[in-house]
């Protein structure tokens, strides 16, 4: 949404989130005994994606940078600017994703430092919590983590594990002992589509497990989330929703001729 692209990309936005919404809002009213509105997260690439996801709706934001490889830590300027103009929708929690670059998620100890510093970045600039994740090269939850977790906990951040825990689960790892890994390091929440895409099948049975085993750890559900599957996702029992896409505009800018700006905004 927005930066570049100008106000038909905003309002697309705007229409998907709330598209998205009545969905969620019509799931609600079909299952009288719910007595809880599921939340929706959108996955932001900028301070505007996410005043154009709280109009549209939203419950919380993730904000992130380099959205087309993965999400990578946003910038200082960036998280300040979302925090700021984000309290006019107090309703809205701003989280920041912490991942120093893309590619796999086997940190070194410099990285981790590197994180650190990043969360108490984010904390300083207003964001009220934190997306973190790593495994060893084993595939497993990386214990190191903690020391993450604790830094966020000192700084009234709440934790959400990232889909870190997808690769572990491509990488045949299983999936309630990684859930309870998740929660042993003290996690709220875990982000996960139980492996590729919600959309396969097999990857619906493992969001299932997920939900069956219960626990401390929250789920919140991404990765192929669309209007089509939505309802079928939620059955599973889930209570959170998290969306994000991406396309490109072409715009000619007055030096260089023609280029792509990337935006970002929620499955259609």
């Amino acid at each position: 949404v927005a930066t570049a692209g100008g106000a038909l990309a905003v309002a697309v936005t705007t229409a998907v989130c709330q598209g998205l919404r009545s969905a969620l809002r019509a799931r609600r009213r079909k299952r009288a005994g719910c007595k809880q509105e599921p939340l929706l997260e959108v996955c932001c690439g900028s301070a505007e994606d996410c005043i154009q996801a709280a109009k549209g709706g939203a419950g919380r934001v993730e904000l992130c940078a380099d959205l087309p490889a993965g999400g990578t830590t946003p910038s200082f300027g960036e998280i300040a600017a979302a925090a700021r103009r984000l309290k006019a929708y107090p309703d809205v929690k701003l989280h920041v994703i912490i991942r120093p670059r893309p590619g796999h998620f086997v940190f070194s100890s410099e990285e981790f430092a590197i994180m650190q510093d990043d969360i108490k970045a984010a904390a300083r600039a207003g964001a009220h919590g934190v997306v973190i994740g790593a495994l060893t090269r084993s595939s497993r939850i990386c214990g190191n983590v903690r020391g993450l977790v604790k830094a966020a906990r000192e700084l009234q951040l709440s934790v959400t594990f990232h889909r870190a825990f997808d690769a572990l689960i491509l990488a045949g790892g299983a999936a309630a002992p990684a859930l309870e890994a998740v929660a042993d390091l003290g996690c709220d929440r875990l982000l996960t589509s139980g492996g590729a895409t919600v959309a396969q099948p097999e990857c619906q049975a493992v969001l299932g497990e997920l939900v069956e085993h219960g626990g401390p750890v929250g789920l919140v559900v991404g990765g192929g989330v669309t209007k089509k599957n939505l309802l079928q996702i939620l059955e599973l029992g889930v209570q959170e929703i998290h969306v994000q896409s991406a396309v490109s505009i072409r715009e000619r800018s007055g030096v260089g001729g023609p280029f792509e700006y990337p935006m970002q905004f929620v499955d259609k």
